[in-house]
């Protein structure tokens, strides 16, 4: 799928970082320090639904349905849920789940664009490096990563999905304009700018955090060298995909809680939805699979960083030398 943006790729991340991290905090503080946004009940409950809405739209539309197929749907709700990942600000369905289909090919690899493992051990500052690399550094230095068709032919074959892709960032702006025009400047902050501020973040901890701290029960038979973790306390911002370790071991299973007390508020929604007809063909997890892949060594997290060490002794050593 060509690209038909007219902005260069690593321009098109520079000013994501500054809408995202500069703009969007900057005129927040803004209406709120000069009273022409209000606190209120009823604007934070707009907030949280707006909130809500988009991480659905991510969470659910573009990760578990459109990257996993994790459950079957027909094209309305297809549709809605394309919407959904729009109004977040994050591309396209097919975008999305090009380069997260890629992530799991190729996971804590040299080609995982947004690993925090990309400067090596997390050693000292390498830890702050390579957590903000992950969370947000890699789109603000690259851009958009060009789609490569063929992670993605089976949503090119889908027209609506491929107007959504298309239409990605027009849907994400009018929607904000709508914000505007039905609520002024409160429907602005709280139904545009902090339900996108806050959405990326809770979505990029995916990325960062749950690759860094955290339980590994599972070790992927697809990447073995994958550092996906489960951080319990993370179920709510991040509405059970910080389950991610469990996520990695079997990704296309529409659970990522695989136990009861593993709260998964996004696969509970899609149980609701399975219960009126709405989507069907709910994947369950793999569990005899799951057991094979039961990570028993109590030394695999060692031996992943010792890897690592080589890994980038290999690379200085490859280096040209100054030295004559």
């Amino acid at each position: 799928m060509k690209n038909a943006d007219p902005i260069p790729q690593k321009m098109q991340g520079l000013l994501f970082g500054v809408f995202l991290f500069v703009l969007i905090p900057g005129l927040s503080i803004y209406y709120f320090a000069t009273g022409q946004a209000e606190v209120t009940w009823f604007w934070v409950g707009v907030g949280l639904v707006c909130w809500y809405l988009q991480m659905v739209g991510v969470l659910i539309g573009y990760h578990r349905y459109f990257s996993h197929k994790s459950f079957e749907t027909g094209p309305v709700m297809r549709f809605v849920l394309g919407f959904l990942g729009c109004i977040s600000g994050q591309k396209g369905p097919i975008f999305w789940a090009c380069h997260h289909r890629f992530h799991h090919n190729s996971c804590e690899e040299d080609h995982d664009v947004h690993s925090p493992y990309t400067y090596g051990n997390l050693k000292g500052f390498n830890l702050v490096k390579g957590f903000l690399w992950s969370h947000f550094l890699h789109l603000v230095e690259n851009g958009p990563m060009p789609v490569e068709d063929k992670w993605v032919r089976d949503l090119l074959k889908q027209p609506e999905v491929v107007f959504l892709e298309k239409q990605a960032t027009l849907i994400y702006y009018l929607f904000g304009l709508a914000t505007y025009l039905l609520g002024g400047i409160n429907g602005l902050v709280w139904g545009f700018f902090l339900p996108s501020f806050l959405s990326w973040n809770c979505v990029m901890l995916v990325n960062s955090a749950v690759h860094i701290w955290g339980a590994r029960p599972y070790i992927s038979k697809l990447a073995p060298n994958c550092n996906a973790r489960n951080i319990w306390w993370l179920s709510i911002p991040m509405l059970g995909d910080n389950w991610h370790n469990n996520h990695h071991a079997d990704m296309n299973s529409a659970r990522a809680g695989f136990y009861w007390w593993q709260l998964d508020l996004n696969y509970c929604l899609i149980w609701c939805m399975s219960k009126v007809g709405l989507v069907w063909n709910v994947r369950q997890p793999d569990w005899k699979n799951l057991k094979d892949m039961e990570n028993q060594d109590k030394d695999s997290e060692k031996a992943f960083l010792v890897e690592l060490d080589k890994k980038e002794k290999g690379k200085k050593e490859q280096e040209p030398s100054l030295v004559n």
